[in-house]
């Protein structure tokens, strides 16, 4: 939301909030990542033939050590100075009645602007994707979908509330297939790294490897469906009905010229 606040928002404090809250979201992610892994560990070893569920199990151990590791990380970096020091100077932030020059534009305007500017980038970008495009332009378009979504969440108390849930539910069902994409990408990458970290580990860790590998061969199958199902998914997303809507409640009106 920050990145969107230009012009609403001084300048320097949007940079400088921006930077802390970067810093934040490092500090917690890895943390994050395992938890959802260890949380969906029983659906993971699922996907493998019964007999060799088991084998999974020293990444279970794995994944519980960097866990713990990454728990003690994240209550340093939440007991820091540095930390106190952004909460505080956070809340008094919010709590001033300062802002920048458009911080007295309706917000509605501001909202519609905003709104508009980034289903349009959606659309630039997602039709100049096809089979032959790169993986980052999935990637890229997937963060261009999230800044919609947050916006559509931000400001959907002001727009017609059945309009604004058929538009989330559009854009989830987008945002749904590039999520898959972008998953399976990051727990291959995982996999491969997870891999090499219990190589190093004592003990009989073969018959996990080689399950991981199984599962990546799988997560690779799963996202090249995803990545076959793209273009179908898109063009629901930008089929006329939707442009209308999209037009009829967020397109700026052009100011008369006196």
């Amino acid at each position: 939301m920050l990145s969107q606040a230009g012009e609403v928002i001084p300048e320097t404090e949007r940079r400088f909030y921006g930077d802390a809250f970067r810093w934040l979201a490092g500090e917690t992610s890895e943390l994050r990542d395992l938890d959802v892994y260890l949380l969906g560990f029983d659906d993971l070893t699922a996907q493998l033939p019964a007999e060799h569920r088991a084998d999974l199990e020293p990444l279970r151990d794995l994944l519980e050590d960097l866990r713990r590791d990454a728990y003690t990380r994240l209550m340093v970096a939440l007991d820091s100075q540095r930390y106190r020091e952004l909460m505080a100077s956070w809340r008094a932030f919010l709590d001033a009645p300062d802002g920048a020059g458009a911080a007295s534009t309706p917000v509605g305007r501001t909202a519609g602007e905003r709104i508009w500017k980034a289903y349009r980038s959606i659309v630039r970008h997602g039709r100049h994707i096809d089979d032959d495009s790169p993986a980052e332009a999935v990637h890229d378009l997937r963060k261009r979908a999230k800044k919609l979504r947050y916006l559509l969440e931000a400001y959907r108390s002001l727009y017609p509330r059945g309009d604004m849930r058929s538009l989330a539910a559009e854009l989830v069902t987008l945002q749904d297939n590039l999520g898959v994409y972008q998953d399976c990408d990051v727990q291959i990458s995982s996999l491969r790294r997870f891999a090499e970290l219990l190589g190093q580990r004592p003990g009989a860790t073969g018959p996990a490897v080689l399950a991981m590998g199984v599962l990546s061969s799988q997560l690779a199958q799963r996202q090249q469906q995803a990545r076959a199902e793209f273009q179908e998914r898109f063009a629901r997303f930008d089929r006329r009905k939707n442009r209308q809507r999209f037009r009829r409640l967020f397109e700026p009106i052009a100011e008369p010229v006196t």
